[in-house]
């Protein structure tokens, strides 16, 4: 038996999208500019904000719609990605890369599914929250895989991705029949928040 991860970056996001209230949309579409300095504060700075339009929870847990974590997928700046070889430990045998855009990954066999909007959640003209942590660093597989016929086999490889504003956001790799979550050694950058309709 042999055993493998993946090791992607060096840049990525974590991306949330989530409802709020229609007061808290009318205040925050006004006042964008101090929307992502408002929710990076840890107990956030209520004052001279209407009772109403205060946000009571951490920017990453408004995420009733969709929560994801992980490189940016088919992205100028994420060019390669590699498969390692470990031992059971985790300690790196070898490595081999890989291009990290659309057509090279069609070209090995690797098949890139993109997860698709719920048209049945009922957003038309709700207000929602997007929030972006734009990170740098290494994201890798939450564990290793195993392949008992010792031979990694690529084609049994699938990414999973979602867009977010534009955003192609890696957060699962299946292999065979088994999920793994991407998991990050990172450092968050910079961030963008806001308040939108019509999602």
């Amino acid at each position: 038996m042999k055993f493998y991860n993946l090791e992607f970056g060096p840049y990525g996001s974590e991306s949330v999208i989530g409802t709020i209230s229609e007061s808290q949309y009318n205040y925050w579409s006004q006042n964008t500019d101090n929307l992502s300095e408002y929710l990076n504060v840890f107990n956030h700075n209520n004052e001279g904000i209407p009772k109403n339009a205060q946000i009571e929870q951490d920017w990453f847990e408004i995420d009733d719609i969709t929560h994801v974590n992980g490189p940016f997928i088919n992205d100028r700046d994420n060019l390669n990605f590699a498969i390692i070889q470990t031992d059971i430990n985790s300690l790196e045998i070898s490595r081999q890369e890989f291009d990290f855009d659309f057509k090279s990954l069609f070209k090995i066999k690797i098949d890139c599914i993109s997860k698709a909007k719920n048209k049945d959640i009922g957003l038309d003209n709700k207000p929602i929250f997007i929030g972006h942590a734009f990170e740098k660093g290494i994201y890798y597989l939450d564990e290793l895989i195993a392949e008992e016929g010792n031979e990694l086999i690529i084609e049994k490889l699938k990414f999973h991705y979602e867009v977010i504003q534009g955003y192609k956001i890696l957060y699962k790799v299946s292999y065979g029949t088994r999920d793994f979550n991407i998991n990050g050694d990172t450092a968050t950058n910079s961030s963008n928040m806001l308040v939108h309709k019509n999602f």
